[in-house]
């Protein structure tokens, strides 16, 4: 790919002063970039580092004919995947990016028969050189984001395998050692049937409470794998779960503009959230809203119980309603109340 036909001198200002130039443009054209990118700091800086290394790259395949593999694309696809920087948006950085290395060349090449075939020569090596780069990006994008799942699914392990100990193992612990009263005490002489009776009554209501929390966890297993609509897996639940609290339903969105993974991932974060207040905020009205924005989807949860404490905030719950919200491209957060309780909210961006 090496440019032939062109003096040395040319070549030599395109490599000297191609680079400056490259990035003064660049500063012209920076609000063309996605916001996602020119607003911050860290996002900014790589993509100053990407030009001028592909700028690089560039120079050592058409001024000395070798080739050389990104060695930022790596790490800046992964940064920018934890940064929930869109592939969209990393897209259309790297079509300013090629558009504005070419109108670098284009001004330094001479306009003469010569100089458009080094053009043409300098257009084929970038666009080799970006294809390359987008397609290694890509693999480290999706590969960040499946590391984010598997984490996500391990946070989910957890949780089950919490409540499995806490409450499984806790009521059949309890039944346990009532059982073992019903047999010492029929084995005493001075033993009453009646404390045997209030013994193994005991045992067997807590037996049966401890089947029924297997069975909402059976339930809730179920439900992840199939939710036909948000508002039915909603109701599904609500008639599963045992809670005091009164929930309050608001839907006020177009369920159309859900794909099925996306519906399942909110499911799965309004489900935890009211988890976390039905067991949590000892509350009389909890109220769940889910309406649409311009932007995409906000989620509130609000009780009006006793407010979040710092165990229930440092838990797997809110990590992994971050967690899953993060995945979507939104956030999750939570409020005291000024009333008292605690307000969940979280946000989803949908395609437009």
């Amino acid at each position: 790919m090496k440019i032939v036909g062109t003096s040395t001198s040319v070549l030599i200002d395109l490599q000297e002063q191609g680079k400056s130039r490259l990035l003064a443009r660049l500063g012209q054209r920076w609000e063309a970039l996605p916001p996602s990118i020119s607003s911050h700091d860290v996002a900014r800086e790589q993509f100053i580092q990407h030009a001028t290394v592909i700028w690089d790259l560039l120079m050592r395949a058409v001024v000395e004919g070798s080739h050389a593999r990104n060695p930022l694309v790596g790490e800046i696809s992964r940064d920018r995947a934890q940064q929930r920087i869109s592939p969209n948006d990393s897209m259309i950085a790297a079509e300013i990016l090629h558009d504005t290395i070419l109108d670098t060349a284009r001004d330094l090449l001479p306009t003469d028969a010569a100089g458009f075939r080094a053009l043409h020569q300098v257009s084929a090596a970038c666009m080799a050189i970006f294809m390359d780069t987008l397609r290694v990006a890509a693999d480290e994008h999706v590969g960040a984001l499946l590391e984010e799942v598997t984490d996500s699914h391990a946070s989910e392990r957890r949780r089950i395998s919490r409540e499995l100990h806490d409450q499984t193992g806790h009521g059949l612990a309890v039944a346990q050692r009532q059982l073992e009263l019903v047999r010492l005490l029929l084995a005493r002489p001075t033993g009453t049937s009646a404390e045997a009776d209030a013994a193994a009554e005991t045992a067997l209501a807590t037996v049966v409470e401890t089947m029924r929390g297997v069975h909402d966890l059976i339930a809730g297993l179920r439900q992840d794998e199939d939710i036909e609509t948000l508002s039915q897996a909603i109701a599904r639940y609500l008639q599963t779960s045992r809670s005091r609290a009164e929930v309050a339903v608001n839907l006020a969105i177009d369920e159309h503009r859900l794909s099925a993974p996306v519906r399942r991932e909110v499911f799965l974060m309004v489900r935890e959230a009211l988890r976390n207040a039905q067991r949590h905020a000892r509350a009389e009205l909890i109220q769940l809203d889910v309406k649409e924005t311009a932007s995409g989807l906000t989620i509130s949860v609000i009780d009006d119980g006793i407010g979040m404490r710092d165990e229930v905030r440092a838990g797997n719950g809110m990590k992994s309603l971050r967690e899953r919200a993060a995945l979507l491209g939104g956030q999750a957060d939570w409020v005291h109340r000024s009333g008292g309780g605690t307000a969940v909210v979280m946000t989803v961006p949908l395609a437009q």
